[in-house]
């Protein structure tokens, strides 16, 4: 079974530069992406995955070595346990097997972010740039593109920029005087 997604960069990267990032033992480089056969995300078994950047993204793959049969076995024993003329521990069943692989299905997931991001971390801070590095208010520091100051990413060159200002309160304050309210307590 497979399970994908993306991760965003800071930076465009190649296949070999991204290939250099993980251990030489695990790592396949061909053309197009990069595989990478690795033991260590969760459930120790060897998971295959595929990575492949395009622009600020990573696109990942795993595979996932047994998740498929391990679902349809457990389908195939509620079958077998609950039977066909009690459809509530069928129906139950059935709920328990999906949350369970739900669970393994999240937990993959999360395995081989963690396994990415101890790999490439480096990536995401090399081009986060803080605002004290501005030159001028509102600008990027890289494209000088007029950016609004709240803004944590230019919209022409994707510089993820650090310490952007933050909005302000979502409520409005401007009534003229406090409101005072008294509450009493009935018995």
């Amino acid at each position: 079974m497979w399970i994908r997604g993306n991760i965003l960069l800071s930076r465009q990267m190649n296949i070999t530069e991204l290939g250099k990032r993980f251990p030489e033992g695990e790592t396949e480089i061909n053309e197009q992406k990069v595989v990478i056969n690795t033991r260590n995300i969760p459930f120790f078994a060897e998971h295959k995955l595929h990575l492949k950047p395009n622009k600020n993204k990573l696109h990942y793959k795993l595979y996932v070595p047994s998740l498929g049969p391990l679902i349809f076995f457990m389908y195939l024993a509620v079958i077998f346990l609950a039977g066909f003329t009690n459809w509530r521990m069928l129906v139950v069943g059935s709920i328990i097997v999906t949350g369970i692989a739900f669970a393994i299905y999240v937990i993959n997931d999360k395995g081989a972010r963690n396994y990415l991001h101890k790999h490439i971390d480096s990536i995401a801070e090399e081009n986060i740039i803080t605002t004290e590095h501005i030159a001028g208010e509102g600008q990027c520091p890289a494209c000088k593109t007029q950016i609004n100051p709240y803004s944590k990413v230019c919209p022409e060159c994707g510089l993820h920029i650090k310490n952007a200002k933050k909005p302000g309160s979502q409520y409005n304050n401007t009534a003229p005087g406090k409101a005072k309210i008294h509450y009493h307590l009935k018995k």
